[in-house]
């Protein structure tokens, strides 16, 4: 049972294969065959109005001895990221998207903008045209990193 388990939730991670073919002449073409999971879990994904994610970044840490002497002073696990996202589509010209880190203060009043300064991401897209769109809300900005 728990290797049908590890199983499925592998299948989840690789899941994301694209079922989307560019053709020749550069056009996007969506594909009616189903993915590796809706296969297997037989669980067939009907919308785009609404999708979660739990995003998680996990560290270990080591704090090495200053003072001439060997060996750790100290190591831990920790998880200082947790974040979750809801987003969508409503239409096909009026999206939504809503990012929440899970383990920030949650004290609006030291937000920039009377949020919580743990939301980072709150707002509504509109595509107004295939190649223009806007988002109006709350954005998140990061600099750096690889």
């Amino acid at each position: 049972m728990k290797m049908k388990n590890t199983l499925l939730v592998a299948l989840a991670f690789v899941s994301g294969v694209a079922t989307a073919r560019v053709s020749k002449d550069g056009n996007v073409e969506q594909s009616s065959e189903k993915t590796l999971f809706e296969r297997v879990a037989k669980i067939e994904k009907r919308n785009d109005w609404f999708n979660m994610h739990l995003n998680m970044h996990a560290a270990f840490d080591a704090k090495f001895n200053q003072n001439g002497r060997t060996g750790l002073e100290n190591a831990a696990f920790s998880i200082p990221e947790i974040r979750l996202e809801v987003g969508g589509n409503i239409t096909e010209w009026l999206s939504y998207r809503w990012r929440q880190r899970l383990n920030r203060s949650y004290d609006g009043e030291k937000g920039f903008d009377n949020i919580p300064t743990a939301i980072d991401v709150a707002g509504l897209g509109i595509k107004a045209t295939e190649h223009l769109s806007f988002f109006a809300g709350r954005q998140c900005v990061a600099y750096g990193g690889f």
